[in-house]
């Protein structure tokens, strides 16, 4: 853990169906409190279906394309148990296997609190972190540097690291959306061939794929079934 840093490994989890500006300020926000970041991309088995038309190699190098080498990316299999302590326990082998550590900070949106995930016996000094949104006043297209000053209930507040017999706690930072958007509304966008609106939610950086991702996205969404839960 670095003077700079409160936190040395955080972890991400998501299906990044695709990567979008929601998606950006949450493995931003992670990059400014963390020594490393690693991102563990879920349903990695899955491709071709409407829910999760891209496969992993393609979210990997769009990930890749946005962030280069300041983030550490591996695949996450689905195990077809929920968001259960089993699957908890299933995401700290594989990010131990993929980047040699476990995390102190999962983040977590507001589309699933990811420290419901872990048993209370496992984590014993897992707490919580909080990230007020910014004013209304926010620009959509840009990604705010954390403020580390607005974290409360937690050891690590302020800039304070985790005491060191509390070092196998993993805290969690939750982030409010702040920006509008889903997944499954870009894959809609793509899908009714709204470049408009799908442009307006993703990364410039990207834009050249549109037809790439439409294609996919209108090859699979005949394809209702899924694996992923």
């Amino acid at each position: 853990m670095s003077a700079s840093h409160p936190f040395s490994f955080g972890l991400l989890v998501g299906r990044f169906q695709m990567p979008h500006l929601g998606h950006q300020y949450m493995i931003d926000t992670a990059l400014a409190v963390c020594d490393r970041v690693g991102v563990l991309v879920g349903s990695a088995q899955e491709s071709g279906t409407a829910m999760n038309p891209f496969s992993y190699e393609l979210r990997y190098d769009m990930l890749r394309e946005l962030y280069d080498d300041r983030i550490a990316i591996a695949p996450l299999p689905d195990i077809g148990v929920g968001n259960t302590s089993a699957w908890g326990n299933y995401v700290l082998l594989k990010a131990q296997e993929a980047f040699g550590a476990k995390p102190d900070l999962v983040v977590s949106g507001a589309e699933g609190r990811r420290i419901s995930w872990f048993h209370k016996e496992a984590l014993p000094s897992a707490c919580q972190l909080h990230q007020n949104a910014p004013g209304q006043s926010f620009p959509i297209k840009s990604v705010p540097e954390a403020d580390t000053s607005r974290y409360t209930d937690c050891p690590a507040a302020a800039g304070n690291v985790i005491p060191e017999n509390n070092s196998h706690g993993i805290a969690e930072l939750y982030l409010p959306k702040i920006i509008n958007i889903s997944a499954s509304e870009m894959r809609a966008f793509l899908l009714h061939d709204n470049y408009a609106e799908w442009s307006s939610f993703i990364d410039p950086r990207l834009h050249g794929r549109y037809e790439e991702l439409r294609g996919l996205v209108l090859a699979s969404d005949a394809h209702k079934e899924t694996g992923s839960l």
